[in-house]
């Protein structure tokens, strides 16, 4: 051989390694903008339902397996994810969402005996009616929503006994409950997302539930209680996101009860807001002989015809920190809160409120529970006819204490105070000295911060849902919110780009390498 083939052939060498790099480095960068960014190791494009339904039957045990849709599919019964199986079900494209779906009565999707399943972009649905569930979560089995939508089923989601990981992607406009918790064993922790439009109720609760990111909105409870939530003795959390513009009977918002003496039920809310909603009972939230503890976040801007923003209906309500202001009882009492339970108010902010009738922000009507108020502020708050700051039940009046350093600032009434000193001894022993009344008054019982009446109260009931008001606009939207893979257009333009950068190098280099053969032969 002689030199000048020499060079020949270790320049074809440099060449073809060159142009076998540039497909490398193409083919990888095309895989990472058409095939979704998920964990498992295998990926499976299927079109069918036999394709599908092998794809999960063929994959072992605890290792993780994508299945990606490469076009709607619909299946006959369910798919079962079962024996410990780890599925991701996607979409093979980031430009369209596919559909998973059946016409028959049944969900699509179930997970048991150990089964795990992420949805990841694509759509679980019914196709010729919603009377079937969407994803049944059995006991040790776990679901996460990461992208995509589950609607047009009756229930969204049902967990009896396993956990619901949400972080994206919605359930909406479901016949039933977006999700339903019918477990105690059962979780549901939420960090994204939307459920919305759903018709009885977003969320029913009788395990586990805890809410720090996403939306609970525009779902309704015609017949029931809960539009947004209904915590059912269970234990819900919420440290952030939002539930709003939800409707139901009882809480509007939130609905929490007790199922029996020793179930109280826990609704604890240290974040968020909860908005927009509204009931005849309870626009904010309703508690049912349950017990509530308010230590941050916000209840605003909610109606019901009693209790805009809270009804305590013989449950217990603690209140240290937080907000509930804007809210207004349409039809009677109890503009920020209505209480004929406990309720304890040693911190945060009730102000602004407004109550057609009495009590602009705190309505109390139990002759039997006390009434504390040892911190926080009430200001702001109106009342049509009596008690802008706080109406009391005149035989509560021994039940009622306020503390040195509350504040009552611009409360204000409409109709005449009536009182009566013989209760001035229970006044003076109750008190505080050094508590900050509304100007020009300067003592406790005034019309404007906390009133009474000398007889028994005489008020009108609330008749069911006809005093319900109506939310304004449709609470429905079929429109997909943010459904997609986890690279954005963004990424893709800087893929493009990277792409073109290596393809001018590559050229570049091939090129040069031609040159100096040239100038070798």
């Amino acid at each position: 051989m002689n030199v000048k083939t020499s060079f020949k052939l270790n320049s074809s060498c440099k060449k073809l390694s060159i142009v076998s790099l540039m497909f490398v480095l193409l083919s990888s960068l095309l895989v990472c903008v058409f095939v979704p960014n998920v964990e498992g190791q295998n990926i499976i494009q299927v079109g069918t339902e036999s394709e599908l339904k092998d794809a999960v039957n063929n994959a072992a045990t605890n290792v993780p397996v994508v299945i990606a849709l490469n076009r709607d599919i619909e299946i006959k019964g369910s798919i079962y994810i079962v024996d410990n199986r780890n599925i991701t079900l996607t979409s093979n494209t980031n430009v369209e969402t596919f559909r998973l779906f059946t016409a028959d009565d049944s969900f699509v999707i179930a997970l048991m005996n150990g089964g795990a399943l992420k949805l990841d972009s694509i759509v679980v649905s019914h196709g010729k009616n919603d009377r079937g569930g969407g994803v049944y979560v059995d006991r040790g089995c776990t679901l996460h929503l990461i992208a995509g939508r589950i609607s047009g089923n009756t229930d969204g989601v049902t967990i009896s006994g396993g956990v619901f990981v949400m972080s994206g992607g919605e359930i909406s406009d479901n016949s039933g409950r977006g999700v339903t918790i019918n477990d105690d064993r059962s979780s549901f922790v939420m960090t994204g997302g939307k459920i919305s439009g759903n018709q009885n109720g977003g969320v029913y609760n009788t395990g586990t539930f805890s809410i720090s990111g996403g939306e609970i909105s525009d779902n309704k409870c015609i017949t029931d209680d809960g539009g947004g939530v209904r915590n059912n003795g269970g234990s819900f959390s919420m440290s952030g996101g939002t539930i709003s513009g939800n409707s139901a009977i009882q809480g509007g918002g939130v609905n929490t009860v007790a199922t029996t003496f020793t179930n109280a039920g826990t609704f604890t809310l240290t974040g968020g807001k909860i908005s927009g909603n509204t009931a005849s009972w309870g626009g904010g939230v309703c508690s049912g002989g349950s017990v509530f503890v308010m230590s941050g976040g916000e209840i605003s801007g909610n109606e019901a015809g009693r209790g805009g923003g809270v009804c305590n209906s013989g449950g217990s309500f603690v209140m240290s920190k937080g907000v509930i202001s804007n809210n207004k009882a349409t039809y009677t009492d109890g503009g920020g809160v209505y209480n004929t339970g406990t309720f304890e108010l040693t911190g945060g902010t009730i102000s602004n409120n407004n109550a057609v009738a009495n009590g602009g922000g705190v309505y109390h009507d139990n002759n039997n529970v006390t009434f504390e108020l040892s911190g926080g502020t009430i200001s702001g708050n109106t009342a049509s006819n009596s008690g802008g700051g706080v109406w009391v039940v005149v035989g509560s009046l021994d039940k009622l204490f306020v503390s040195d350093g509350v504040v009552f600032s611009n409360n204000r009434a409409s109709a005449s105070y009536d009182r009566n000193p013989i209760h001035d001894e229970v006044y003076n022993s109750h008190i505080g000295n050094k508590v900050t009344w509304t100007s020009p008054f300067t003592q406790g019982y005034n019309n404007y911060d906390i009133s009474y009446i000398n007889d028994s109260p005489s008020n009108p009931e609330p008749s069911g849902s006809t005093h319900s008001p109506t939310p304004s606009g449709s609470p429905y939207s079929t429109t997909p919110n943010g459904v997609g893979f986890t690279l954005d257009s963004y990424l893709i333009f800087v893929i493009a780009t990277l792409i073109l950068i290596i393809g001018v190098v590559i050229g570049g280099l091939f090129f040069y390498f031609k040159k100096k053969d040239n100038s070798i032969i």
